[in-house]
């Protein structure tokens, strides 16, 4: 097996990873993954803001099914074994904060300034993460958009309250004006809850609202726990991405790269940017320049 100094490479997905179409691998990522993974050693570990059942297939077309996940922004999953996966870390968002969210969304919906969210639950028994979505019509309607980009599969409530508070892995809040979703973040993020990641992951557009995810976890810290899990220097890790919810996972890791199309604050945070966009095959570039080529 060829040698590299790099031992585990961790890849976004929207953005990154997959084309413009967010759902399909351009072949020459593919191929470079395959290589690296094969040929060299390399832990491919792909890092994202989905559920682990939406990463899945690709997990399988990559042939990556015996390496880690990053999942929900954070939370690092198990190796797949028997078909199934188990957490190997994640943090909850703090049940204060959730109650005080949900007054707080109770307060604005009475107002008739309406905040349509989503959360994640993890089910410690099937070690499965669950997606919620409240039942209103433009709740639905919302959560029908999410599914349709994400690959993801949800459970309707009238009320988050009938969820257990201490089991939320991640909130999404979702609305057509990202003016709103702005000052909703700069709100929240001025009222003593900075610990917790709250970050806009997608900017709005005719046809999908602008969305904000707020999470007690970070990619960053799973490049951490992943390290230690691993046994590897964080100096000999990759990480690839191209938003906001990439910086901390790019600062943390040995080498971070972006692809061209990446945000202005995610180039910052990198140390190389790649000249071709997702579209491209960016990933393909970072992987034959850092690893194929070494």
């Amino acid at each position: 097996m060829a040698n590299t100094q790099y031992g585990a490479v961790l890849i976004d997905l929207d953005g990154t990873l997959l084309g413009r179409d967010n759902k399909t691998i351009p072949l020459a990522n593919v191929d470079a993954i395959k290589a690296a993974h094969t040929n060299f050693g390399v832990d491919v570990v792909l890092a994202s803001g989905r559920y682990s059942p939406s990463l899945e297939p690709y997990s399988d077309q990559l042939a990556i099914q015996g390496c880690p996940l990053i999942c929900l922004n954070g939370m690092v999953k198990s190796a797949r074994e028997n078909g199934a996966r188990h957490s190997l870390w994640h943090s909850y968002i703090p049940t204060q904060f959730m109650k005080d969210f949900i007054n707080y969304s109770n307060g604005r919906n009475a107002a008739k300034k309406q905040i349509y969210l989503q959360c994640f639950i993890h089910d410690e028994n099937t070690q499965q993460e669950i997606l919620y979505s409240l039942d209103d019509k433009t709740s639905k309607e919302y959560a029908e958009i999410y599914a349709a980009n994400s690959g993801s599969e949800f459970k309707f409530v009238s009320s988050f309250q009938e969820l257990d508070m201490g089991k939320i892995l991640k909130l999404i809040m979702l609305d057509k004006d990202p003016s709103l979703i702005d000052l909703i973040q700069g709100e929240f993020k001025c009222n003593g809850y900075t610990p917790l990641q709250i970050v806009r992951t997608y900017q709005g557009s005719d046809k999908r609202p602008a969305q904000l995810e707020i999470m007690n976890m970070s990619k960053g810290q799973a490049v951490e726990k992943l390290a230690g899990l691993l046994r590897i220097d964080r100096k000999k890790i990759i990480a690839i991405g191209d938003g906001d919810n990439d910086v901390e996972m790019l600062k943390a890791a040995g080498l971070g790269v972006v692809v061209a199309n990446a945000t202005q604050k995610a180039k910052e945070a990198a140390g190389y940017t790649t000249s071709k966009n997702n579209e491209e095959g960016g990933v393909a570039e970072a992987i034959n320049k850092f690893i194929l080529s070494s």
